[in-house]
């Protein structure tokens, strides 16, 4: 289900120590595997792409240890304010 793969989603980005703050968006598809959305907020000036590819690989490997299927998983980096996001302390 779609609440199944966003929980299995949702604390993989979360380890990731630059992600502020993550929204995570799951669509289900006809074929197999879902569709996978990550937006991850960022502090500015921090490597954009390399957060990015970082929790793309992370997610993927994950989605595969668990067998859930994936076919489309799109991940963005947003630099945004720490003030603004629900910033955990580290």
């Amino acid at each position: 289900t779609r609440r199944a793969v966003e929980s299995e989603v949702s604390p993989v980005v979360e380890q990731e120590p630059e992600v502020l703050q993550s929204n995570v968006k799951v669509k289900a598809r006809r074929r197999p595997g879902a569709k996978v959305e990550v937006r991850a907020s960022i502090r500015p000036g921090e490597d954009a792409s390399g957060v990015q590819s970082e929790v793309q690989s992370r997610v993927q490997q994950h989605m595969a240890e668990t067998g859930v299927p994936v076919s489309d998983l799109r991940v963005r980096a947003n630099e945004s304010d720490p003030r603004q996001t629900k910033t955990r302390v580290k």
